[in-house]
């Protein structure tokens, strides 16, 4: 990761995605390179700007993010996903981290666990927030 993590955020509300963006623009060593309002859109960017990681939503008109993180994974294998949704239940973490996101953390993480989340992924670390960890536990 010579010259820094760079990230693409990927959410449906303008308001969430410039938010995230001037959050995660703040901190050392980090880049900005797309901002999708889709997954379709997230697709075409990742293949566009070969970011490191992509903070994914999960609900989203058009192509969705568990689609577009399974496109993504397929299509660009060193590009990792962590999911950043309002979604918590056992059905949503399951499928996204099925699809190959690596992090999964809701959308009321302090600046801080979205800083570690990226940071991890961005070496290939995987990182869930406690509720996720609960429904792997509750799977195995």
């Amino acid at each position: 990761m010579s010259g820094g993590l760079r990230i693409l955020v990927a959410d449906d509300q303008r308001v969430v995605r410039e938010g995230l963006a001037t959050l995660l623009g703040t901190l050392p060593g980090v880049e900005i390179v797309g901002l999708a309002a889709d997954g379709h859109e997230a697709v075409a960017l990742v293949a566009e700007r070969r970011p490191d990681v992509v903070l994914m939503d999960l609900r989203m008109p058009g192509m969705d993010g568990v689609e577009a993180t399974e496109v993504i994974r397929r299509d660009h294998p060193d590009t990792r996903v962590v999911v950043l949704t309002t979604f918590a239940d056992d059905a949503s973490v399951l499928t996204a981290l099925g699809a190959g996101a690596v992090g999964y953390l809701t959308k009321d993480a302090t600046r801080d666990d979205i800083r570690r989340a990226v940071e991890a992924a961005g070496a290939g670390q995987a990182v869930l927030d406690a509720s996720a960890r609960q429904t792997l536990l509750r799977a195995a």
